[in-house]
């Protein structure tokens, strides 16, 4: 079996009408914590009338299931997009 290669953009699309203020407060946040790597994280800010903003993290993160998972438990399971190299 290929093995697969490893992504170089972790995407997370967040619907900005749908994010709960839980998630925006200082007890919000990610549970898991986050380690460098080589991973750029993008996030596509997307407001109700269609636009979208896309911002890029400065920090590079390595992706782990725990910090996909705590991702999606924010922002919903399809936001978050991983883009191979």
């Amino acid at each position: 079996m290929a093995e697969r290669a490893a992504p170089n953009e972790l995407r997370v699309r967040i619907e900005m009408q749908s994010l709960s203020e839980d998630a925006l407060g200082p007890s919000g946040g990610f549970v898991c914590p986050l380690r460098p790597g080589p991973c750029q994280v993008v996030f596509e800010l997307c407001s109700p009338d269609g636009s979208m903003a896309v911002l890029r993290a400065q920090q590079r993160v390595k992706t782990t299931p725990e910090l996909v998972e705590a991702v999606r438990e924010i922002c919903g399971h399809p936001a978050v997009r991983m883009v191979p190299e």
